[in-house]
Order: C-alpha cells, then sequence, then structure tokens
C-alpha cells in the first residue's frame, strides 16, 4: 500500500467585490502575507507555473506550495501542497 495521499479541493464562494480586485489578492503566489495573519517566513522560488513558495505560520510546520497551473484568463489557479518530513516538527510539537 502507498504512503501517498491525494485530495482535491474546489472552493466558489460569491463576494460582494469586483472580480479583477479578488482575483489581484488571491491570485498573487508572492503576496500570501495579505491574505495569512502571523507568518514568520515566507519566500517564492520562481514566477508563473512552476513557481515554489515555503511559509510558516507562527511556530506551525513550514509548508511548500507548487503553483502548478495559472491562467488569468479563466480566472483560474491550482496549486499543490509539496510532501514534507513531518517527523522534526512532531517531535518538537507532541
Amino acid at each position: 500500500m502507498s504512503d501517498k495521499q491525494t485530495v482535491s479541493a474546489r472552493i466558489v464562494e460569491r463576494v460582494a467585490a469586483p472580480v479583477d480586485a479578488v482575483w489581484a489578492l488571491l491570485s498573487d503566489f508572492h503576496a500570501l502575507q495579505r491574505r495569512i495573519a502571523g507568518l514568520t517566513r515566507f519566500e517564492v522560488e520562481g514566477a508563473g507555473a512552476g513557481a515554489v513558495r515555503t511559509f510558516q505560520v507562527g511556530d506551525g510546520p513550514v509548508m511548500r506550495e507548487r503553483l502548478e497551473t495559472f491562467e488569468p484568463e479563466r480566472h483560474r489557479f491550482v496549486y499543490s501542497l509539496l510532501p514534507r518530513d513531518w517527523g522534526a516538527w512532531r517531535r518538537l510539537h507532541l
């Protein structure tokens, strides 16, 4: 049996704001700090599809995400949470 797990999510929500304003906020892969409070680490390697961002909220685990697809004309993007070694973080926080 494989240890690999796949999770997919699609979020659809209506907001009372112009689509361009919402898109500008959500699609900026380099500006996570505009949406998440308490970032203690944030860096981005690359640009566009294939870029990888590394971030940490408070003393939580360091997370890595890769931008897989970026389609501004369709207001669509896809990113993946990259695998990591949770063992070190668990040992410190259990």
